[in-house]
C-alpha cells in the first residue's frame, strides 16, 4: 500500500509540473512579444527557447503522468487477486471495445467521435465478459459552425453466452437508445416507472418476479439504472445515470486505502452480478 501511495504522490507532482510548464510557457511567450514589440525584437526572441523548453517539459510531464497512472491502476487490480473467481482477466486503459454489432442492431447511432477508457475482459463459466467506459459524440451542423454533442457517456458491457438464452429488452426511461417494438408493462409499478419494456419472444422466462426484485435491489444499492438488451445470445448492458462512476477513474486527491480497493473490486464485478440475475431468473 505504501508503494501505491508513493506512486499517487508522483502522479500528482507530475500534474503540478504540467500546469506549471503551461503557465511558464505562456508567460515567456507573452514576454517575447511585449519586449520584442516595445523594445527590441532580437531581445524578445531570447525568451523563445525558454518558452519551448517549458512547453516540452509540460508535455513530458503529462506523458509520464499517464504512464504512472496506468501502472497504478494495474497494480491496484493485481492486489485484488480477482482471478480466483474468474479466468483470464485483462485490463487496458484505452483499448477499444468492438461495438459494431450494437450499431448493426440499430440500438445506438453511429458516432462521429468515440473515446474509450478502462477496458477489461474476463471469462466466467465459459462465457466472455467485455466492459469499457465509452463516450459517443455526434457532430451537429448549424449555419454558423459545427459542434459535437455527447449522446452516450457511460459504461457498455457485452457478455457472450454459449448456451441459448431468450431475448430481453429493458431500456431505462430517458435513455438515448433506439428500439422499435411493442411496449408492454409488468405487474410491478415501480419497475414500469423505471423501464420501457419491449415484447420479445419468451422474454417472461427471464422477466420473472425474482429477476425484477433482484434488479430493483441492485438499482437501490448502486443508485444506477442499467439498460439491458439480450439479442443473439449476447447480453448488452448500458450504464449511464445515477451516482455510478467507474472507480478506476481515481480521485487522486484521496489516499489509496482498503476502501478504494473494495470499491474497485465491487465495480469490476457489476457485469457478473447482472449476469447472475439473468441466469438465475
Amino acid at each position: 500500500m505504501k508503494e501505491l501511495e508513493k506512486k499517487r504522490k508522483i502522479i500528482n507532482l507530475l500534474y503540478i509540473l504540467f500546469i506549471s510548464g503551461i503557465i511558464l510557457f505562456f508567460i515567456f511567450f507573452i514576454l517575447m512579444f511585449i519586449i520584442g514589440f516595445l523594445k527590441d525584437f532580437k531581445v524578445g526572441l531570447l525568451f523563445l527557447p525558454f518558452a519551448i523548453i517549458c512547453f516540452i517539459g509540460a508535455i513530458f510531464s503529462m506523458y509520464y503522468r499517464y504512464l504512472n497512472l496506468t501502472k497504478l491502476k494495474i497494480n491496484l487490480i493485481n492486489m485484488l487477486n480477482i482471478n480466483k473467481e474468474i479466468k483470464d482477466f485483462k485490463y487496458n486503459v484505452n483499448k477499444e471495445l468492438d461495438i459494431s454489432d450494437i450499431y448493426n442492431l440499430d440500438i445506438l447511432k453511429k458516432p462521429n467521435k468515440t473515446y474509450y477508457n478502462n477496458y477489461n475482459e474476463y471469462i466466467y463459466n465459459d462465457d466472455l465478459f467485455y466492459s469499457c467506459d465509452i463516450t459517443l459524440l455526434r457532430r451537429i451542423k448549424t449555419h454558423k459552425n459545427n459542434h459535437y454533442h455527447i449522446y452516450f457517456n457511460g459504461r457498455i458491457i457485452k457478455i457472450n453466452i454459449k448456451e441459448k438464452i431468450n431475448d430481453l429488452t429493458l431500456i431505462r426511461k430517458g435513455e438515448d437508445i433506439n428500439y422499435n417494438g411493442d411496449k408492454i408493462i409488468s405487474e410491478v409499478i415501480k419497475f414500469n416507472e423505471l423501464y420501457d419494456i419491449y415484447n420479445e419472444n419468451e422474454m417472461f422466462k427471464i422477466l420473472t418476479p425474482k429477476f425484477i426484485n433482484k434488479l430493483l435491489d441492485f438499482i437501490n444499492v448502486n443508485d444506477t439504472i442499467p439498460s439491458i438488451i439480450i439479442k443473439n445470445n449476447i447480453i448488452y448492458i448500458f450504464i449511464t445515470k445515477g451516482k455510478y462512476k467507474n472507480t478506476l477513474n481515481l480521485n487522486l486527491k484521496d489516499k489509496i486505502n482498503k476502501e478504494i480497493l473494495k470499491d474497485i473490486y465491487k465495480d469490476l464485478f457489476i457485469p457478473l452480478e447482472i449476469y447472475k440475475m439473468i441466469k438465475e431468473a
